[in-house]
C-alpha cells in the first residue's frame, strides 16, 4: 500500500520504533527506509514527515544541471528521486521527494535539460526536467545485469542512453534505450563484454573531448575501449 500513499502508509523496511512523552501524550516515531513517520494516536494512523526538506539520505547518484545549476537531482535509497531548486549557500540543501524507490546513475547529454536514471527493473526518462515532471518509464526484462545496472548518456542523442547488461540470452552487452513516442525502446547491441558466465557490465563512460572514445568495465575487472563510437571494441589485456 505504501507506493500509492507514501504520506500515510508505512514503508515496509522498519529499523526502529521510538516513543516519547511530549506534553503528556505518547508520540511515536517510526524510522523506515522510506522516511521518518510520526503517530499521535498510538499508531492507528501515521504521517510521513520527511517528504520535503531532505538533507540526509543515502544517495546513489547526484546530478547538477548545467542549464540552470540551482536545479540539482538526486537518486536515493528508498527515498526515491529527489529534486532541489535552491540557491547554493553555506546551509545544507533541502530536497523534495518526487517519487519513491531506489534511483541511481543519473545521466544527461544535453547538460541537464533532460535526464535519465535507472531503478532496479526499469529506466526512467524526464525529457524536460526543469519545466515539468512528465516522465517516461519502461521495464527491462533481460538477464544477468547488476541489481542497479549502470547508465551512460548517448552523446549523439539526448533522447537515448545506454544501459549495461546482462543480455536477453547470455553475455554482458550494451542495451541502447531510445524514446520513441510515448514509450522507451530497448535494442541489444551485438558486442559481448565477457567470455564468462555471471558477469555483468559495471561501468561505462565516453570521453568529453572526443565522444568516439568509449569505455566499458565489467564485474570481473576487465576493461574495454572503442575509438570509433562503439562500432569496434578492444580488450585491454594488461588491465588489472
Amino acid at each position: 500500500d505504501y507506493y500509492a500513499e507514501i504520506e500515510t502508509k508505512l514503508h515496509a523496511d522498519i529499523p526502529s520504533i521510538d516513543m516519547f512523552r511530549i506534553n503528556n501524550k505518547d508520540v511515536y516515531f517510526i524510522s523506515t527506509d522510506g522516511g521518518l513517520y510520526i503517530s499521535k494516536d498510538s499508531l492507528k494512523t501515521v504521517k510521513n514527515i520527511s517528504l520535503n526538506n531532505h538533507n540526509v539520505s543515502q544517495y546513489y547518484s547526484v546530478y547538477t544541471s548545467r542549464v540552470n545549476p540551482t536545479h540539482i537531482h538526486a537518486g536515493s535509497q528508498d527515498q526515491g528521486f529527489q529534486h532541489s531548486n535552491a540557491q547554493i549557500g553555506a546551509e545544507p540543501i533541502n530536497f523534495r521527494q518526487v517519487i519513491s524507490g531506489d534511483y541511481g546513475h543519473i545521466v544527461s547529454s544535453d547538460f541537464g535539460a533532460s535526464i535519465w536514471m535507472v531503478y532496479p527493473g526499469f529506466v526512467l526518462y524526464y525529457s524536460d526536467i526543469i519545466n515539468t515532471e512528465t516522465s517516461y518509464m519502461q521495464n527491462f526484462d533481460f538477464n544477468g545485469h547488476l541489481w542497479m545496472p549502470p547508465l551512460m548518456a548517448d552523446p549523439e542523442d539526448p533522447t537515448a542512453c545506454f544501459l549495461g547488461g546482462g543480455a536477453y540470452n547470455s553475455g554482458a552487452k550494451l542495451i541502447h534505450v531510445k524514446k520513441m513516442g510515448e514509450r522507451l525502446n530497448f535494442e541489444e547491441l551485438a558486442y559481448n563484454f565477457t567470455n564468462a558466465s555471471n558477469t555483468a557490465i559495471s561501468a561505462m563512460a565516453y570521453s568529453k573531448m572526443n565522444t568516439d572514445y568509449r569505455y566499458v568495465l565489467n564485474s570481473d575487472g576487465e576493461f574495454y575501449y572503442s575509438t570509433d563510437a562503439g562500432a569496434n571494441w578492444e580488450k585491454t589485456n594488461d588491465f588489472t
